[in-house]
């Protein structure tokens, strides 16, 4: 089972902002919140780098598809997979695969989904 997002990021990171819409387009499910978080992290990380690095996005649109897998214990969320389309001017294409490879690495929520998930579980 596939869920969707798409984001779209206009600007730098100090003066941008973002459109965002999910693949249902009604009440989300949990697992259609991941998809624009992971997307909108995305964008606006790698706003932040190319400003690093000296330009400025006319507009980055980051499609996260999270695919949720049923198994033996439940249903499980096996994979997020982001499709990046950005208007950079001035910038060339292997140098800007290598920033955006470098932001998926450093996001937060990319970060997130790799690591381990912790709870304190308690009765009120």
């Amino acid at each position: 089972m596939k869920r969707t997002a798409r984001v779209v990021w206009t600007g730098g990171i100090n003066e941008g902002g973002d459109q965002t819409t999910t693949g249902s387009g009604k009440e989300a499910k949990p697992e259609e919140l991941v998809a624009p978080a992971h997307a909108r992290c995305f964008s606006m990380a790698l706003a932040q780098t190319l400003d690093e690095a000296g330009l400025t996005a006319t507009s980055i649109t980051t499609d996260a598809e999270i695919t949720l897998d049923k198994s033996e214990s439940g249903y499980e969320i096996t994979g997020s997979h982001l499709i990046v389309t950005a208007e950079v001017p001035g910038a060339k294409a292997t140098p800007f695969e290598a920033l955006a490879r470098k932001t998926l690495a450093g996001s937060p929520i990319s970060k997130l989904l790799r690591n381990p998930i912790t709870m304190t579980a308690r009765l009120a």
